[in-house]
This record gives structure tokens, sequence and C-alpha cells, in this order.
């Protein structure tokens, strides 16, 4: 892959992020309560952490690309050996490689482990947080021992150069850029007759893949897809980046996580009409006005997004907080693409526009609702019966998006489309998976003031 920067320049400057800030959380005190350590457990290599605890070895998680980490190790003269893959049972094309597990000695043979995670703040202490609630689970206490979780800013915020996504000639102004299921929508679309310009995508080469197709307007509609997860902050770098390169609008389809009804699970569009950010007690309102994708005429709940850093740190307490806020869904990366629209205009939809358009995953229980079970959560989304129930509600989220899109024209910085009565009309016209017509959810006011502190409001 080609990459635009020295390494050894990229990973200078580490921060250590305090084991404080990824505290171990009892089940009884997690809004995912007794499912949370299925969830863990799926995510960690059981059996080498096991042993690694066991013969107390050094434990690190490290925010270094994974096809940097052999000439990091060079630079510091370690001596790795990865751990075999694990068998891939997903048939998906992007964000399906994971964090990665070496074994590496150091200059004067000190052997530990080291998990290499993509280089985002939020995401690497995501991965730090799920390896510590494994460690302590085996071995109460080991974390504090042997765990060492560590950031390189650098890293992420010049992500968009080191990976060439500034550089891509592919990506033109003008473009509607679409994020999320790609490979899925592009085959929707393609059926309802938008024309294939292009399709790229080479992993040996580039960490994007692009599908490149044409609606009868003749505008450009790009689904960009990503080889790595791109966790909080790693999509916003990547948002900023297109949106530098001309893109006139991004749409960012995937799950989210409901705060409002178990019922909405698989089962209720969420279009959020705000967007904000929260972490540890602060809360950032983010303007943005283009998401028109709210007005179509179709039962959905809309309302105040928020996007939180990690999973393992949805407690009861934030729980609480962002009840008290108001909001209805949660996840960890789409408001940080709003964010990066609001740094173009302002948020005001003039200059550029985010869409986003989601279906819930599970729902985040309130302290009340311990006990409280539903038919699905984040660690049973890959039974048969949780796929299916995905199939369903993207089809229906790709219907939408064309209905959106099929007449859509960018223009510099305008933006032509349908009238929404000209969308709706094309809505009934489209063989549709029905949802049931379920209340739409609450939608706030503003806040006066762009941080709040939860804790004193």
């Amino acid at each position: 892959m080609p990459y635009k920067m020295d390494i050894s320049d990229l990973y200078q400057d580490p921060i250590l992020i305090p084991l404080d800030r990824i505290p171990f959380i009892e089940p009884a005190d997690h809004t995912m309560d007794i499912a949370l350590g299925p969830y863990v457990d799926k995510k960690m290599p059981a059996k080498e952490l096991s042993e690694g605890i066991a013969n107390n070895l050094p434990i690190r998680v490290m925010g270094i690309f994974d096809p940097h980490f052999k000439k990091y190790c060079e630079v510091k003269g370690w001596i790795s050996e990865p751990y075999k893959k694990r068998k891939r049972t997903s048939r998906k094309r992007f964000n399906f490689e994971r964090p990665k597990l070496y074994r590496v000695t150091e200059p004067k043979g000190v052997e530990s482990l080291v998990f290499t995670v993509m280089p985002g703040w939020e995401y690497v202490r995501q991965y730090g947080w799920l390896v510590r609630q494994y460690m302590d689970k085996y071995q109460n206490g080991s974390s504090e021992k042997l765990l060492e979780v560590t950031y390189f800013p650098e890293t992420c915020k010049s992500l968009a150069i080191w990976s060439d996504l500034i550089n891509d000639s592919q990506i033109r102004s003008g473009d509607i850029v679409i994020l999320g299921y790609v490979d899925e929508f592009a085959d929707m679309l393609i059926k309802h007759g938008f024309d294939k310009i292009d399709f790229y995508y080479d992993p040996d080469k580039s960490i994007y893949g692009r599908h490149i197709l044409s609606n009868r307007m003749d505008q450009r509609v790009l689904l960009l897809g990503v080889t790595y997860s791109y966790w909080g902050s790693i999509v916003g770098r990547i948002a900023e980046a297109l949106y530098e390169k001309g893109a006139c609008e991004i749409i960012y389809a995937a799950k989210c996580g409901t705060l409002a009804d178990p019922k909405d699970i698989y089962n209720q569009l969420v279009i959020p009409r705000f967007y904000a950010l929260y972490s540890d007690g602060k809360f950032e309102f983010i303007r943005n006005e283009g998401n028109i994708l709210r007005d179509i005429n179709v039962p959905k709940m809309t309302g105040l997004h928020v996007s939180v850093p990690t999973v393992v740190g949805e407690s009861y307490v934030q729980r609480e907080d962002l009840h008290r806020l108001g909001a209805t869904s949660i996840d960890d990366e789409i408001s940080h693409i709003a964010k990066a629209a609001v740094a173009i205009d302002g948020g005001t939809g003039t200059k550029v526009k985010f869409a986003s358009m989601h279906f819930s995953t599970d729902y985040v229980r309130r302290k009340s609702e311990r006990g409280l079970q539903t038919d699905h959560d984040l660690s049973t989304g890959g039974t048969s019966i949780a796929r299916e129930l995905k199939r369903k509600i993207l089809y229906n989220i790709g219907e939408n998006l064309y209905a959106y899109l099929f007449r859509t024209k960018c223009d510099g910085v305008i933006t032509t489309r349908p009238a929404i009565e000209e969308i709706r009309k094309l809505q009934l016209e489209l063989p549709r998976i029905t949802l049931p017509d379920l209340s739409i959810g609450q939608v706030i006011e503003e806040p006066e003031r762009q941080w709040i502190d939860v804790e004193d409001e």
C-alpha cells in the first residue's frame, strides 16, 4: 500500500491512556447487563490472551495501523511474530479487518503481547477497555500489573495522508458519497436503474474501495468502502478529506442503538434531526441542517443522536446523562461526520450536506430496566434471525436512498433534487417491505450552550 509519510514520524509522542479512564465495569453496572460478558468474550482471542496473563507477559494495546507494525518493530528493535489469524466467517468485502495480536521480543529479551488497533482515540480506548474487561475477569487485578494502552495522536490526525485518500483521483468535486453498507446499497441502486460507471477494490494497494454510479441526472454517486473499522474520530477524518476533495454531500447509512424502545430493534428507521458528541460527562451539540432524509414519508424515529467513544463505557451513569439530554439514539461514529460537515460551513448546509439513515441493533437500558430482556442485542447480532431482520431493513433503507437520490443533482454549491412530494410518490410506486406504523420519536429543542456539563444540569 502507498503511504505518503515516514512511518517513524507517525508514531512519535505517544499518549498512555490511564487505566482509570477504562475501569473494570461489573455487568450489573452496565447497560448490557449479563450480555456484557459474552460481548467481550467474542471479541477476544481467549486462548492466547489467557496464556499471556498466566505467564505475566506485558500486554500492550497500541493505536498502530497493522501494515505499519513491521516497520515500527524495525525502528524499535523488536522481533514480532503474528498469531495465526482467526478464520473469517464473514463474506464482507469491507469493514472486516480487526485488531491483530503479536508476540513481541524486545532487545533485552523481554516478551510481550501487542494488539495493533486502527489508530483512533475512541477505538484504541474501546479495545483497551475490552482487553481490560477480559483480563480482570480471568484474573482479578491482572490489568493493573500487565496492561498498557497507547494512542498516537498524529497517526489519526494524518490518516487521509498516509492512507492516500487525499490523493484519490476517483473522488471528484461534486460527488455524493455514501458510507456504510456500500455493497448492498450499490446493488440496490443499480437494480433500480443507476448506471454503473466503475468499481475499484484492491486490498493489497488501498484500504478503500469504490462503487461509482450515476443517476438519471448524470450525478455521480460514489459508495466508499473501507477495509478497516472507522470507529469514532477515524470516520471524522475520512469525512473531512472527502469534503476537502469536493464532495457535496455525505450520506451515512449504518446501524446504531436505540434509547427509545426495544421494539425499535431491526424494525424502526432512525433519521436524526440533531447530532451530539458525549464523552466522560461532557456533551457537544453539533448544529447540522442538512439531513433532508428526515422529511421523507416513512415511519421513523427522529430526534437527538449522540455518538459516544465506546461500547464498554455504556454504563448506567452515562445512560442517565443521555436520558436527561433527551437523546433517542446512540452509536460511535455518526456525529463525527456531522462535525466534519460543520467545520466546512458551520452546519448551515449551504456548502456541504450530511444526511443519515440508520437501523438499531440493540436497546440501551436504563438502570430501572436492568432485568429487561430483549430478543436481540450486540452479543447476538450474528444469529440467522438477526441477519434476516437486518437484510429486510437494509432493503427498506436502500429503497429510501433511491427515492432520495434518483433525480438529485449537485452543481457547485447548489444541490437540486426532486420535491418531497415527488420522492413520496416514487416511494409509493416501489416494491417495499412494510414497516409497522410506530410512533415518531420526540424531537428536542437545541440546547442553549454548545457544551453542557451533564453532572451540573
